[in-house]
């Protein structure tokens, strides 16, 4: 009788053999199995990375401009119009432009001397923030080329909506009718994008914000609108 152990096919004695469909001819691991492998793995690693890092993707903020001729402020969190304000404050010669629907909230600002109404300038009224890309879009379009420098432009809103924001200023072209365009954050009334953690979905706030507006840049990427 014979007394040896009998080995699993492609075994050399020692540790736990792969099982026969993974090995080729040879008895190797076919190379195309090895390839599909290292694509899943990248692919997890990428998905693990942009989920982790969700929220500062949506911040997009770029640092303040050394001149700025116009202020966009989308409507929306109170510290939006607080930063456009103090934006306003250091470019005396700024135009604020605000959405139509914002009228009271502006003259009260003006009524209380945060901002000089004669420096504010009213859109037609938005009823979100593709009709407000889309009014902003409209008025540098309409502007008079004077034949000088084109004019320099920040866009102000929250952190978490800077990214949809830029998805649709470029959609609608904004760039290419203005000299420079700048994303600039406001404070958050509730958190902060920036420091939100690696753990972010355990903020109900955040998480909250967060799928929100992935969600609503996916459906401007499907729909167009």
């Amino acid at each position: 009788m014979d007394t040896k152990s009998h080995l699993p096919h492609g075994s050399k004695g020692t540790g736990r053999a792969f099982p026969a469909s993974f090995l080729n001819s040879k008895g190797s691991i076919p190379i195309t199995w090895l390839i599909s492998s290292l694509v899943i793995i990248a692919v997890l690693t990428v998905v693990a990375v942009l989920v982790l890092n969700a929220p500062r993707i949506l911040a997009a903020s770029d640092h303040e401009p050394g001149r700025i001729d116009y202020i966009c402020v989308y409507a929306g969190e109170s510290p939006r119009n607080a930063r456009a304000i103090e934006l306003a404050g250091s470019h005396p010669g700024a135009v604020v432009l605000v959405n139509g629907g914002q009228e009271a909230v502006w003259r009260k600002l003006a009524r209380e001397g945060k901002v000089d109404s004669a420096r504010v300038r009213l859109l037609e009224k938005s009823e979100d923030t593709a009709d407000e890309a889309r009014a902003f879009a409209r008025f540098f379009a309409g502007l008079r080329d004077s034949g000088g420098q084109k004019p320099s432009v920040v866009m102000v809103s929250s952190a978490f909506h800077l990214r949809r924001i830029r998805f649709l200023v470029r959609r609608e072209r904004v760039g290419g009718k203005v000299g420079a365009l700048a994303f600039v954050a406001s404070p958050s009334r509730h958190y902060d994008l920036g420091h939100a953690g690696r753990r972010w979905w355990k903020d109900k706030n955040v998480r909250k914000v967060v799928i929100s507006e992935y969600i609503k840049l996916a459906g401007h990427i499907l729909t167009g609108r």
